[in-house]
């Protein structure tokens, strides 16, 4: 989702060296690395900025199509438990206090490395937060709006400063000609050992939807149609007809990308279809059953001209795996107690 009225700030993030922040050792500190620490107030809002980012996702729309306020909020979902009896509010809180490590974990290596913001920098930075704050007429006014997330002016600016030195230090590590920069070669023989291309054929024995919206479960028979039909398909690829003809014709889900989808494990969205495709041989053809519907697979050779629209993700999974080794055997101080008291369904939303 797009961030609030502040999100323009990002634009200053990128700044090129950093001071130590004023936060370091208060009593109020959520999460401490060494020389840095984010405050409840910082910890407080990003939950805030989660929940609300959460959401979004989770009803499939933007700030953009829904404002905030109309956004449905309902407790249940947040005392929601996974497998192993986490809830969803204590997953979400975790999340922060993740990207809080991370954060100060970045703030330090930049300062390890002798980088600061000078006061032209940090100025910068403050002189856009005031032109945000000239929406809200005054910055008592900004204060006031900024209530119910639990953060003013002063906590923001002192945020946006801790993000900007994480900037700092992640392109020291991962950026061109950093410690641990990811190369395109690198993103390459990642993409070619990891992924794979197949064309899919869907065929939905399992419900319909009407272009009201309305979905119901097809009746036995229709079902049997279905699936008649499917293995039908299915005969007609082994006899080698042509895959992408009968994608057109029959297919109930239409790509973007047609027939060809190029992906990795977990990047299918059914993990019996997924499993079956990356047991194929090249040129191979399969039916699975799944109780999602029915897919006709074809393993073909490696999509390469995919590889540009998904390195950055790639860097990603690279830089996260990166990020996982360097963090494994750090030690932070965490207020567990603060983190455990937050009421993430109490949490207003951030607009």
């Amino acid at each position: 989702m797009k961030r609030p009225v502040f999100r323009l700030i990002s634009l200053l993030l990128a700044l090129a060296l950093c001071l130590p922040l004023a936060s370091c050792g208060k009593s109020g500190d959520v999460v401490r690395y060494k020389d840095y620490a984010v405050s409840r107030a910082i910890f407080s809002y990003q939950c805030a900025m989660d929940k609300t980012s959460y959401l979004y996702e989770a009803y499939h729309t933007t700030s953009d199509k829904t404002p905030a306020s109309q956004l449905q909020d309902n407790p249940a979902i947040w005392s929601m438990e996974d497998k192993d009896g986490v809830s969803v509010a204590a997953t979400l809180k975790q999340g922060v206090v993740d990207s809080m490590k991370w954060m100060l974990y970045l703030e330090q290596a930049a300062k390890d490395r002798g980088k600061t913001l000078n006061e032209e920098q940090r100025a910068s930075v403050k002189n856009s937060l005031n032109e945000m704050v000239k929406n809200f007429e005054t910055k008592s006014g900004f204060n006031e709006a900024m209530k119910p997330y639990g953060i003013n002016y002063d906590q923001m600016y002192e945020y946006y400063l801790h993000q900007g030195l994480a900037s700092i230090g992640e392109h020291l590590l991962f950026g061109e000609g950093g410690e641990m920069e990811i190369t395109d070669a690198a993103a390459k023989t990642y993409f070619e050992k990891n992924y794979i291309t197949v064309g899919c054929i869907f065929i939905n024995d399992q419900n319909k939807t009407y272009p009201n919206g309305k979905t119901v479960y097809l009746p036995e028979s229709e079902k049997a149609e279905k699936r008649a039909l499917a293995e039908e398909l299915y005969q007609r690829l082994l006899a080698g007809e042509d895959f992408a003809a009968l994608y057109r014709q029959y297919s109930d889900r239409q790509w973007d990308n047609g027939d060809t989808y190029t992906f990795t494990k977990g990047g299918f969205g059914n993990d019996k279809a997924e499993e079956a495709a990356f047991a194929l041989s090249t040129g191979s053809v399969t039916r699975v059953d799944t109780d999602a519907g029915i897919f006709l697979l074809i393993r073909r050779g490696l999509n390469n001209s995919h590889f540009d629209t998904i390195k950055d993700t790639i860097t990603t999974t690279l830089k996260n795996q990166k990020k996982d080794a360097l963090m494994k055997d750090l030690v932070f101080t965490v207020d567990q107690a603060f983190v455990d008291s937050l009421d993430i369904a109490e949490m207003a939303f951030v607009r």
